[in-house]
């Protein structure tokens, strides 16, 4: 879309290229069943545990028959939170495991493959955006996630959106995005998106 807008001398810059109410990261509810994920998720359990006996502690499965990571990457969680039946389910075999839902790491492997795939389609976002003009990328703060939290993101700044009428309203608003920026190894953009 910017390549066929031509684009010319006045574009300064580009805020939130994903919108400004994407949501980059947070607790999921749901787990992505595509093949691509499931091995996403099977080498990120490899890496993680190192063997399937911790991956089975930490996701507090019972006795089962779960023979490998593979099998293992399969699982779907049934509860969300303190919603469900503390059970994963085996979308292939058929067949039910229990689980401690109080303290099984699945939700939170789960997402952290999500975020990380998240992660790296933003900065491919930025790449390509910046292939088509070389401005500055800025995406609003919405919270402390992988655009705004690498040593040295793919975004140039920063956005904030600073609330209320007193000067240390306004700074208590905009502190969580600063403090973001402020982390970079390199140099970062602190815009005022909104006052």
């Amino acid at each position: 879309t910017i390549r066929r807008a031509k684009t010319g001398p006045g574009l300064r810059g580009v805020v939130n290229p994903m919108g400004e109410y994407v949501s980059l990261a947070g607790r999921s509810a749901f787990v992505p069943n595509g093949a691509y994920f499931q091995l996403e998720f099977r080498q990120y359990l490899e890496g993680r545990y190192r063997n399937l006996e911790t991956a089975l502690r930490a996701w507090a499965i019972g006795i089962n028959d779960v023979a490998s990571f593979e099998d293992l990457a399969r699982l779907v969680p049934l509860w969300s939170g303190v919603r469900g039946i503390p059970q994963l389910w085996d979308p292939k075999t058929d067949r039910l495991y229990r689980a401690n839902q109080r303290t099984s790491a699945v939700w939170a492997d789960i997402q952290a493959v999500i975020n990380a795939a998240a992660g790296r389609r933003f900065d491919r976002l930025c790449g390509a955006l910046r292939q088509v003009a070389d401005v500055p990328i800025i995406q609003e703060w919405l919270g402390w996630v992988a655009p705004y939290e690498a040593a040295r993101p793919a975004l140039n700044g920063v956005g904030m959106r600073a609330m209320g009428t007193t000067y240390s309203e306004l700074a208590q608003t905009a502190a969580r995005a600063a403090s973001s920026a402020m982390r970079w190894t390199g140099p970062s953009w602190l815009v005022a998106t909104d006052i």
